[in-house]
């Protein structure tokens, strides 16, 4: 029966962190926020459908796409450019099954699947009602006949018999070239562009589901590919017909027709387009694939094509086991390898590795009667035992399917010396890197430990995501890796500074060249010190000593939202903006002069230069509001010097700066513990998901917040309004010019549309990337 999976995190102690599930409530956000690319996951207990034993799955996350992948959906009306999937990959076997694969992958939106092959047995993994699942953990379900229904006959599947490799023109032939071996943890990247068609599109129905199959299938084929000839496959550019089959330029009937098509298609159209080699994912139900040999970084000949793809990975679906099995087939091809019963005479070896078929003809192939190839030779395996591998034709014979084991032939016994295969295709791609270093170059898989300490009291969290100390100090990143450090006191406690493989109290940002360790220190802040601060600015502002019960509220406010990680100058400007438009200070109908001396006093604990007084009164005469101008004071360098003097260094991550934003800048007030943590958890909801997703929500919270009963008894002129919008989204007073400009702006337009202005700024945009260069906490 099919066995409930769940998992439950814990890190170990080991220095190269892993997480270990228990499986019993495994949750797809959590393990994408818990296990950064490169870091493992042991999956324990895993009891797979029909099997008496649990085992457990060793894996490590990895990326399919490439960083500056594009996906392109040609629709009726045009073609729309969207963002690869923000799916996690994880590739690893089964412990202690050299014969084992298993690949997992999970989404934002909660879905999980996965592929479990041990020798000739396959099981499909699901989490999540969309991929058949539950809504929490895994379940598994066994595969009979690798995945292919009891209708379906083997004409119908299968690369076709002697015509799916294409030899390009003038291919030079084989060389026995021996490649330096890579360091530990290295592999070649190639890039694979894909091309699909409108019956592919239709297996979907939407853009998303075809994207993200598309990750699901080459996370699987690249993990062989990783194993077995040292080389990664990621995706590049996608071509997606979202209009259907009558939109698409392809009108073959056959694969090779298709193969020629495609060719000539992206010859004449998408020569520009990065790759190493590119690939038709067809949902035509043409029988099989074909492919050019030896083509790797040949923009002219460098093409395969599937097809008969059969859809989404779920538990229901069990048939994308093909579709792995073809695609990894033909990409064989242009990774230079023929058919495993053609490999006689290659690997100093006479003999091909089997007899599955004996009719191809070409020098080197198998002449004679068919057979499965049994241990260490071409004849004696049983049927649908798996013992033939990816570049055979061994699924012809009896067993179907089932004769394939998802291998190129690395330490596989059966065959005669069926390494070969692997050992070619390595070969081959290592050479083309040589010769083409700016096409397939090599990326470095080893990780190293970042171990986080502390002094005091305060959190640290990384970029890329998975430091947060708090609980979290220990994780492991990719080598080669930038890390981003940032520091948050806790309540009462101001940041230091660095140490270790940082300094200063600014930025950290750590090369992961090796095992790294860095140290923050938190210093207690002195009370008395915001009692004495508190106490100047009722003096300053309001020209008397605080009363008891105004310094507690005050001092309870500091405490409270240094607790919730604000920034502590952010409870003196809001302090400073209610006690400058209150009615005790407006009573004291104060001159422009005196107005400008007060800011003095207040945020520089100075007397104003000349100069300073000078100007300052100038833009009040040329009809500066008193707010934008305290605005500026707020947000000058010497305000923040002065702070930070007396305070250490409390800043916000700058997420946190645009909820307070809107608090002070529109309501003129601190948040309320419940709305701070209700609106940050929505702004960094939408931080994981990109700008896109940061924009909409300052879009619909600013709307929001403006359009609040809180907000419209503020009863703010369209003068006043303005200055809000500066204060809120670009975090200063705005200069008299532009002030005016959009203050006119108001009499033809809508406050709405000028509110949108702001977002759409080029310097709020500028916020909204410093936004997510602070990474995504989950």
């Amino acid at each position: 029966m099919a066995a409930l999976l769940a998992a439950m995190f814990m890190a170990s102690s080991a220095l190269a962190q892993k997480y270990v599930a228990t499986m019993e409530s495994a949750q797809p956000v959590a393990l994408l926020a818990r296990v950064a690319v490169g870091q493992s996951l042991v999956v324990d207990n895993v009891l797979l459908d029909q099997e008496d034993s649990p085992v457990s799955l060793e894996l490590q996350r990895f990326e399919v796409f490439a960083p500056d992948a594009r996906i392109v959906a040609h629709q009726p009306e045009g073609e729309d450019s969207l963002e690869p999937p923000a799916t996690g990959y994880f590739q690893g076997r089964i412990r202690g099954a050299a014969d084992s694969l298993v690949v997992l992958s999970a989404d934002p939106q909660g879905v999980m699947r996965g592929i479990v092959q041990q020798g000739n047995k396959f099981w499909i993994l699901a989490g999540g009602a969309e991929a058949g699942g539950p809504l929490t953990g895994l379940t598994s379900r066994e595969i009979k006949r690798s995945g292919l229904s009891d209708a379906v006959t083997l004409s119908q599947r299968g690369p076709k018999p002697g015509n799916d490799i294409l030899i390009p023109p003038g291919r030079a032939r084989r060389s026995d070239f021996v490649p330096k071996p890579l360091a530990a943890g290295q592999l070649y990247e190639v890039r694979v562009a894909i091309e699909t068609d409108g019956e592919f599109f239709g297996l979907f129905g939407n853009t998303t589901a075809a994207t993200r199959y598309i990750g699901d299938l080459f996370a699987y084929a690249s993990a062989i590919y990783q194993r077995e000839a040292n080389a990664r496959l990621v995706v590049g550019d996608i071509s997606l017909w979202a209009g259907g089959p009558a939109t698409d330029p392809w009108n073959h009937a056959d694969p090779i027709q298709g193969l020629g098509d495609f060719g000539d298609y992206w010859n004449a159209n998408r020569q520009g387009v990065k790759r190493a080699i590119a690939h038709f994912l067809s949902g035509r139900d043409l029988g099989g694939g074909v492919a050019w040999l030896g083509v790797l970084c040949n923009n002219q000949y460098g093409y395969g094509y599937s097809s008969s793809l059969q859809g989404d990975f779920q538990l229901s679906n069990p048939q994308p086991v093909w579709d792995v099995v073809v695609v990894s087939h033909e990409i064989g091809h242009n990774f230079d390898s023929p058919h495993t019963h053609c490999y006689g005479g290659i690997g100093g070896n006479a003999n091909p590795v089997d007899a599955c078929y004996g009719v191809e003809g070409d020098a080197g192939c198998w002449a004679g009667g068919e057979s499965l190839p049994g241990l260490n030779s071409l004849t004696g395996g049983v049927p649908g035992s798996g013992k033939g591998t990816l570049m055979s034709y061994c699924h012809l014979l009896g067993g179907g399917m089932a004769n394939i084991a998802l291998t190129f032939g690395q330490n596989h016994p059966y065959g005669v010396a069926a390494s070969r295969v692997s050992t070619a295709m390595s070969n081959y791609v290592a050479q083309t890197a040589s010769s083409s270093p700016s096409c397939i170059t090599v990326t470095n898989t080893q990780s190293y430990p970042l171990t986080v300490g502390k002094t005091g009291s305060g959190t640290v969290t990384s970029n890329p995501a998975g430091i947060n100390c708090g609980s979290d100090c220990t994780e492991t990143y990719p080598a080669g890796a930038t890390v981003a450090l940032a520091a948050v006191p806790a309540g009462g406690f101001t940041f230091a500074g660095w140490s270790g493989a940082c300094s200063g109290t600014g930025s950290c940002s750590v090369a992961m060249d090796a095992a790294r360790n860095v140290t923050a220190t938190f210093n207690a802040v002195n009370p008395a010190a915001e009692q004495a601060l508190i106490t100047r600015y009722y003096q300053a502002i309001l020209g008397r000593s605080p009363d008891s019960s105004g310094l507690a509220f005050w001092q309870g406010e500091i405490e409270r939202s240094q607790t919730l990680g604000v920034d502590v100058q952010e409870a003196f400007r809001v302090m400073a903006g209610q006690f400058f438009t209150s009615p005790e200070y407006l009573s004291r109908n104060t001159s422009g002069t005196q107005y400008i001396t007060d800011l003095y006093h207040t945020f520089f604990n100075r007397e104003p230069d000349s100069g300073g007084l000078s100007y300052w009164n100038g833009q009040l005469a040329a009809g500066s509001p008193r707010s934008l101008v305290l605005f500026h004071f707020l947000f000058s360098p010497e305000f923040a010097s002065y702070m930070q003097g007396l305070f250490g260094n409390t800043a916000s991550r700058g997420e946190v700066y645009a909820v307070i934003d809107f608090y002070r800048g529109f309501l003129n007030r601190l948040p309320d513990t419940n709305g701070f943590n209700y609106w940050l958890g929505r702004f960094r909801v939408a931080q994981c998901q990109g700008a896109t997703a940061v924009v909409a929500e300052v879009d619909a919270i600013s709307r929001q917040f403006l359009a609040s009963a809180e907000y419209t008894n503020r009863r703010r002129s369209n003068r006043d309004f303005v200055a809000d919008l500066y204060y809120a989204f670009l975090r200063r007073g705005g200069d008299l010019n532009g002030f005016n400009f959009w203050v006119n702006q108001l009499n033809s337009r809508t406050r709405d549309q000028v509110r949108r202005d702001f977002i759409q700024s080029a310097e709020f945009q500028g916020r909204v990337q410093q936004i997510i260069n602070q990474g995504c906490v989950r």
